[in-house]
């Protein structure tokens, strides 16, 4: 229980970090929020190591899309293939990945779909 609640801890500073390296595009506001909605690929970008400091000299974070992206662990890690769809979109949203929505749609579960949507507005 201790360690659930240590994660989340750790999951809250991560996030929030993130949003204050995002603030300035609304972009890669939506794209965190995007990701950090989806608990298993959140999971897998924090544990990966994906979700780091930007620059040491401050306290804003980045999340590294195509580096996941290109990850052979993505795939073979567990994460599903709609989240696999969300972290695409996520990516597209940031200018680092170009794809087409009214592909990326059908692979999407419905809860993803909501966020996608919701992300995207």
């Amino acid at each position: 229980m201790e360690a659930d609640s240590a994660r989340a801890d750790r999951d809250a500073v991560l996030y929030r970090h993130a949003m204050i390296g995002a603030s300035t595009l609304w972009q890669v506001e939506a794209a965190v929020r995007l990701v950090y909605q989806s608990e298993d690929l959140w999971r897998f970008l924090v544990d990966g190591g994906f979700v780091r400091p930007c620059d040491p000299l401050s306290d804003s974070w980045e999340i590294l899309y195509m580096e996941a992206l290109v990850s052979a662990g993505a795939r073979d890690s567990g994460v599903s293939g709609s989240d696999q769809v969300v972290l695409e979109i996520a990516a597209s949203l940031v200018g680092q990945c170009d794809i087409k929505l009214r592909h990326a749609l059908p692979a999407l579960g419905e809860r993803s779909a909501k966020l996608v949507a919701e992300a995207i507005m």
